[in-house]
Protein backbone atom coordinates (compact mmCIF):
# COMPACT_ATOMS: atom_id res chain seq x y z
CA UNK A 1 0.00 0.00 0.00
CA UNK A 2 1.33 3.07 -1.07
CA UNK A 3 2.16 6.48 1.55
CA UNK A 4 -0.65 8.33 -0.26
CA UNK A 5 -3.17 5.46 0.43
CA UNK A 6 -2.35 5.25 4.03
CA UNK A 7 -3.00 9.13 4.33
CA UNK A 8 -6.29 9.20 2.24
CA UNK A 9 -7.66 6.07 4.43
CA UNK A 10 -8.67 7.50 7.96
CA UNK A 11 -9.36 3.80 9.27
CA UNK A 12 -5.70 3.58 9.01
CA UNK A 13 -4.16 6.62 10.58
CA UNK A 14 -6.32 6.89 13.68
CA UNK A 15 -6.94 10.33 13.28
CA UNK A 16 -3.24 11.28 13.87
CA UNK A 17 -3.50 13.40 10.73
CA UNK A 18 -4.88 17.16 10.97
CA UNK A 19 -8.26 17.73 8.72
CA UNK A 20 -7.19 18.04 4.97
CA UNK A 21 -8.80 20.93 3.11
CA UNK A 22 -10.86 19.90 0.01
CA UNK A 23 -7.87 20.85 -2.04
CA UNK A 24 -5.28 18.89 -0.33
CA UNK A 25 -7.72 15.58 -0.33
CA UNK A 26 -8.03 15.66 -3.97
CA UNK A 27 -4.47 15.82 -4.30
CA UNK A 28 -3.51 13.10 -2.39
CA UNK A 29 -6.40 10.95 -4.67
CA UNK A 30 -4.79 12.40 -7.56
CA UNK A 31 -0.85 10.86 -5.87
CA UNK A 32 -3.05 7.73 -4.88
CA UNK A 33 -4.23 7.24 -8.83
CA UNK A 34 -0.30 7.97 -9.89
CA UNK A 35 1.44 5.88 -7.53
CA UNK A 36 -1.32 3.14 -8.38
CA UNK A 37 -0.82 3.59 -12.20
CA UNK A 38 3.28 3.55 -11.63
CA UNK A 39 2.69 0.05 -9.99
CA UNK A 40 0.47 -1.31 -11.95
CA UNK A 41 0.15 -1.65 -15.65
CA UNK A 42 -4.00 -2.62 -15.40
CA UNK A 43 -6.18 -1.10 -13.09
CA UNK A 44 -9.33 -2.33 -11.57
CA UNK A 45 -12.50 -0.42 -10.92
CA UNK A 46 -12.59 -2.23 -8.08
CA UNK A 47 -9.59 -1.52 -6.78
CA UNK A 48 -10.06 2.61 -7.52
CA UNK A 49 -13.42 2.29 -5.91
CA UNK A 50 -12.37 0.86 -2.91
CA UNK A 51 -9.27 2.30 -2.56
CA UNK A 52 -10.72 6.66 -3.56
CA UNK A 53 -13.43 5.80 -1.78
CA UNK A 54 -15.74 6.74 -3.92
CA UNK A 55 -19.07 5.12 -4.27
CA UNK A 56 -20.39 4.44 -7.98
CA UNK A 57 -18.39 3.76 -11.33
CA UNK A 58 -19.59 6.88 -12.69
CA UNK A 59 -17.93 9.19 -10.13
CA UNK A 60 -15.11 7.19 -10.64
CA UNK A 61 -14.62 7.96 -13.75
CA UNK A 62 -15.94 11.59 -13.79
CA UNK A 63 -12.95 11.79 -11.44
CA UNK A 64 -10.32 9.75 -13.55
CA UNK A 65 -11.41 12.28 -16.60
CA UNK A 66 -11.96 15.38 -14.78
CA UNK A 67 -9.63 15.70 -11.87
CA UNK A 68 -6.42 13.12 -13.19
CA UNK A 69 -6.27 13.62 -16.83
CA UNK A 70 -7.51 17.18 -17.72
CA UNK A 71 -6.43 19.15 -14.66
CA UNK A 72 -2.94 17.31 -15.38
CA UNK A 73 -2.77 18.19 -18.96
CA UNK A 74 -1.93 15.58 -20.16
CA UNK A 75 -2.15 15.82 -23.89
CA UNK A 76 -4.39 12.12 -24.00
CA UNK A 77 -6.02 13.76 -27.33
CA UNK A 78 -2.76 13.53 -28.87
CA UNK A 79 -1.24 10.67 -28.42
CA UNK A 80 -4.57 8.64 -28.46
CA UNK A 81 -5.10 10.88 -31.90
CA UNK A 82 -1.80 9.41 -33.01
CA UNK A 83 -2.52 5.76 -32.30
CA UNK A 84 -5.49 5.93 -33.89
CA UNK A 85 -4.38 7.38 -36.83
CA UNK A 86 -1.22 4.77 -36.74
CA UNK A 87 -3.33 1.99 -36.14
CA UNK A 88 -6.33 3.19 -38.92
CA UNK A 89 -3.72 3.38 -41.35
CA UNK A 90 -3.12 -0.42 -40.61
CA UNK A 91 -6.22 -1.42 -39.93
CA UNK A 92 -8.39 0.09 -42.81
CA UNK A 93 -6.61 -1.48 -45.82
CA UNK A 94 -6.69 -4.41 -44.30
CA UNK A 95 -11.09 -3.71 -43.82
CA UNK A 96 -11.17 -2.32 -47.57
CA UNK A 97 -9.33 -5.49 -48.89
CA UNK A 98 -12.03 -7.57 -47.22
CA UNK A 99 -14.71 -5.85 -48.73
CA UNK A 100 -13.22 -5.95 -52.18
CA UNK A 101 -13.22 -9.75 -51.80
CA UNK A 102 -16.62 -10.00 -50.26
CA UNK A 103 -17.76 -7.59 -53.32
CA UNK A 104 -16.50 -10.02 -55.27
CA UNK A 105 -17.24 -12.68 -53.93
CA UNK A 106 -20.69 -11.50 -53.78
CA UNK A 107 -20.22 -10.98 -57.94
CA UNK A 108 -19.34 -14.47 -58.53
CA UNK A 109 -22.31 -15.81 -56.86
CA UNK A 110 -25.14 -13.37 -58.29
CA UNK A 111 -23.01 -14.61 -61.85
CA UNK A 112 -23.36 -18.30 -61.14
CA UNK A 113 -27.14 -18.32 -59.60
CA UNK A 114 -27.37 -16.37 -63.15
CA UNK A 115 -26.05 -19.00 -65.22
CA UNK A 116 -28.06 -21.36 -63.62
CA UNK A 117 -31.30 -19.80 -64.29
CA UNK A 118 -30.46 -18.83 -68.17
CA UNK A 119 -29.40 -22.83 -68.38
CA UNK A 120 -32.90 -23.70 -66.51
CA UNK A 121 -34.62 -21.36 -68.98
CA UNK A 122 -32.75 -23.70 -71.91
CA UNK A 123 -33.52 -26.71 -70.51
CA UNK A 124 -37.11 -25.60 -70.11
CA UNK A 125 -37.26 -24.48 -74.07
CA UNK A 126 -35.51 -27.52 -75.18
CA UNK A 127 -38.26 -29.68 -72.91
CA UNK A 128 -41.15 -27.74 -74.71
CA UNK A 129 -39.54 -27.92 -78.38
CA UNK A 130 -39.50 -31.16 -78.20
CA UNK A 131 -42.61 -32.02 -76.65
Amino acid sequence: MSEYLWVLNPRGNNGMLPKLSPDQFLKLKQLTVLTLSATNKVLSYNELLEELEICNVHGLEDFLINECVYAAGLPISASATGNMLATSDIVFPLIEEKIDWASKMCQLDMDHQQELHDRIDEVKKNIHFKL
